[in-house]
């Protein structure tokens, strides 16, 4: 069964609730627009242009890799989020080996709280892949990574319908496959001081799924995750796994290592991730339903008072 991914929207139980608490009627209409902005279609157009031979498997450094962080970039501006790199643009040049750069691409969408908004939560996806292989055939990357690319961009535009108290810093990275790269510079050189970095929250091959499978890492690197995901897992039902360590080896663990909380969503290997594939990432509208309707609780019950997240290492 293929992972619904606009079931993610269930992250909001981490970032939002209107700033005066219950929802109202105004509120749950911009959250049912939220909702309705997800659709497999624009997924389906994300991940199956990112994995096209026209980027040639998205290596870090790439021409390839290039022309995705502008197709990134303009997806974030048409949808209208604050330029998040420097000098006022959607970059962050990363100094990759020799004398090639590659190129985090970051927008911010301010939270609602005023005495919130100064604490930010960043959604990552890194957009790189392996390039073209030893044999001249491109591995295009559909599942690894298009598919969390996709899913960011959809979570990004309703973010923007439903803001969540928190401001969000929406980050795809690049140089993953080569060593976290982007993220390693990122935590190394943040355009947004890391103190105020809340939460960060990782997508990694979540294009397929068997039989509604869901691995979330990082569950006890803050005592605030663990009791809301498994609570809200209950009511809604997916086969998921839950993991404390949150040092699994993708873009999460250069925050782990900075000793900011992490969740790590991920639902299976594919033998193909790293091949010429037509395909492209997919979702279920049965399964959308059900997360959204999970999302949409916890918005409503997440109490305004809760803390921030905090970091609890891996013994």
């Amino acid at each position: 069964m293929p992972f619904p991914a606009s079931s993610l929207l269930w992250l909001t139980l981490v970032l939002s609730t209107p700033v005066s608490g219950a929802p109202s009627a105004t509120a749950d209409s911009s959250l049912e627009v939220a909702h309705k902005s997800i659709v497999a279609p624009d997924l389906t157009h994300h991940g199956a242009f990112l994995s096209s031979d026209a980027f040639e498997g998205r290596r870090a450094g790439s021409r390839g890799e290039g022309h995705a962080a502008l197709y990134i970039a303009s997806c974030l501006r048409r949808l209208g989020l604050v330029p998040g790199g420097a000098d006022g643009t959607y970059f962050q040049h990363v100094p990759l080996k020799g004398d090639r750069l590659g190129f985090n691409v970051l927008g911010r969408i301010d939270g609602t709280d005023p005495g919130l908004r100064h604490e930010v939560v960043v959604l990552g996806a890194h957009y790189d892949h392996l390039g073209i292989d030893r044999n001249g055939e491109i591995c295009n990357g559909a599942d690894d990574n298009a598919s969390g690319t996709s899913a960011l961009l959809e979570l990004a535009e309703a973010f923007t319908i439903f803001p969540p108290r928190r401001s969000v810093v929406v980050i795809l990275f690049c140089g993953e496959e080569q060593g976290l790269l982007g993220s390693r510079f990122y935590c190394e050189h943040p355009l947004v001081p890391l103190r105020d970095t809340v939460t960060m929250i990782n997508l990694d091959m979540v294009g397929r799924s068997e039989d509604d499978y869901l691995f979330v890492g990082g569950a006890g690197t803050s005592p605030v995750f663990r009791p809301l995901l498994t609570g809200w897992n209950r009511r809604f039902g997916f086969e998921m796994e839950l993991k404390d360590p949150g040092g699994a080896p993708s873009d999460n663990m250069s925050f782990f290592n900075k000793v900011i909380p992490v969740l790590f969503f991920f639902t299976s290997s594919s033998p193909t991730c790293t091949r010429t594939i037509t395909g492209s990432p997919t979702t279920g509208s049965a399964s959308t339903s059900r997360g959204w309707r999970g999302s949409r609780a916890w918005s409503s019950r997440w109490p305004r008072r809760w803390p921030a997240p905090t970091s609890a290492r891996d013994s």
